[in-house]
């Protein structure tokens, strides 16, 4: 994993010249819904996922902000997870300071628990440079069949920097 974290790194840093603005991201939260409690699932997750990412976006698009973002959290299995996505995200003013938005993203997983792809829709909030992201997994079970809970939502914030 960590050839993989670095790989995601450098791939970003890469990207830092058509995507100039730059962004930290900060895990936080999960909660998973539809798990059956059976012998041998307890359904006991860690939803508490402090982590650290990075993102490179473009903010000159009328249809929208591309981005790229790579980060490491602790999942829900209290394991170390990496990803890294692009996605892309638009935003509406709501009055001089506040916007809300829509965004996705899509790429690559890797933890004990899920190597593979991975999609989130998420909506947020931001203030001035701060943002909350809340992401809406559906249907879980669709990336990974060792997820025993149907759907799952996350909460992270992101800093413009």
């Amino acid at each position: 994993m960590r050839h993989f974290s670095l790989l995601a790194v450098l791939l970003c840093l890469f990207n830092q010249a058509a995507f100039a603005d730059v962004a930290m991201t900060v895990n936080g939260l999960s909660k998973h819904f539809g798990c059956e409690k059976k012998k041998g699932n307890t359904c006991d997750y860690n939803e508490f996922n402090p982590g650290l990412g990075i993102e490179f976006y473009t903010k000159t698009q009328d249809w929208g902000k591309p981005f790229v973002r790579a980060g490491v959290y602790r999942d829900s299995y209290s394991d170390t997870a990496a990803y890294a996505t692009v996605g892309i995200r638009q935003d509406w003013p709501i009055n001089d300071s506040l916007r809300g938005g829509l965004g996705i993203m899509g790429g690559y997983l890797n933890s004990p628990h899920q190597n593979g792809a991975v999609v989130l829709p998420f909506i947020y909030a931001s203030y001035k440079n701060i943002a909350i992201e809340l992401g809406y997994v559906p249907d879980a079970q669709a990336f990974n069949s060792k997820n025993k809970s149907k759907s799952i939502a996350t909460l992270q914030l992101r800093w413009d920097f």
